[in-house]
């Protein structure tokens, strides 16, 4: 009898398994509810990685569509001091004349916005002052100050530093905390930032991406079990969905190891 002593075969096959996630699942975790951009996912056989099968696998966003219905003044930015006084501006999507329209009905101070450089002038017939807080960005302010006395106008005016900026978040940001990735988020140091989609689209209406550059991630060597999904702001800060629903596709491709099997010649044709 002769010893076979030669080495198995192997090849690699490819495997695509496309996810599709939403928020109005029955079945996902909303870790914020309401505003529906910290959920979770629990997804059987999503991938359990063997090193001595998986040669690598990736992951990538096929598409997604996600509604503008977050506000450019929010819960993370719609506090105003003035004197030691906060002013809490309502949530909603402003400019800069709108801004104007309803503060100067609330304070005793007045907006005033120098249509030539974009920044807001802040004036009273009495002395007041200006704090730092989070709408810091927005009438752009980035100091404590207090007025100074016009002469010309016999009232104190306090000049704001930088321009006003009514654009809101200029990306979103999902974050798949969960997984580790080899991106590098330059902002927020985050290395889990799966992608980075513009705001093109206007408020109340649909952000769509299509990944028409087919661009992937190389996964770490770590079985998943489930998907959290964050969708952040420029800021870092979750966003408020206001209840409304979006939704996305994932892709995972494995790249696996196959042992080949030699066909015995009764079985060949």
């Amino acid at each position: 009898m002769t010893e076979n002593n030669s080495q198995p075969n192997f090849s690699y096959i490819e495997e695509k398994k496309q996810i599709y996630l939403s928020s109005s699942s029955i079945s996902c975790f909303k870790l914020n509810e309401g505003k529906n951009s910290q959920i979770r996912f629990y997804l059987e056989n999503l991938l359990s990685y063997d090193i001595n099968i998986i040669k690598y696998a990736t992951i990538k966003l096929v598409h997604c569509e996600i509604p503008y219905s977050f506000y450019i003044i929010n819960e993370y930015n719609n506090e105003l001091i003035l004197n030691n006084t906060s002013y809490f501006i309502p949530f909603g999507n402003y400019n800069a004349q709108t801004f104007i329209d309803y503060i100067n009905n609330v304070i005793p101070q007045k907006f005033i916005l120098n249509q030539t450089n974009g920044k807001f002038t802040i004036e009273h017939t009495t002395s007041f002052t200006i704090s730092t807080s989070n709408i810091n960005k927005i009438i752009g302010n980035d100091r404590n100050l207090t007025s100074i006395l016009n002469t010309t106008t016999n009232k104190y005016i306090v000049e704001l530093p930088n321009l006003c900026d009514f654009s809101g978040t200029k990306n979103i940001y999902i974050r798949l905390p969960n997984i580790k990735l080899s991106n590098i988020d330059g902002i927020n140091s985050n290395s889990n930032i799966f992608k980075s989609i513009s705001c093109r689209a206007t408020p109340y209406n649909i952000l769509f991406y299509n990944n028409i550059e087919n661009s992937e991630n190389l996964l770490s060597k770590d079985n998943i079990n489930y998907i959290e999904v964050d969708i952040l702001d420029d800021d870092n800060n979750l966003i408020n969905f206001n209840s409304l629903d979006w939704s996305m596709c994932l892709e995972i491709k494995t790249l696996s190891k196959v042992q080949e099997f030699e066909i015995p010649e009764q079985f060949k044709k």
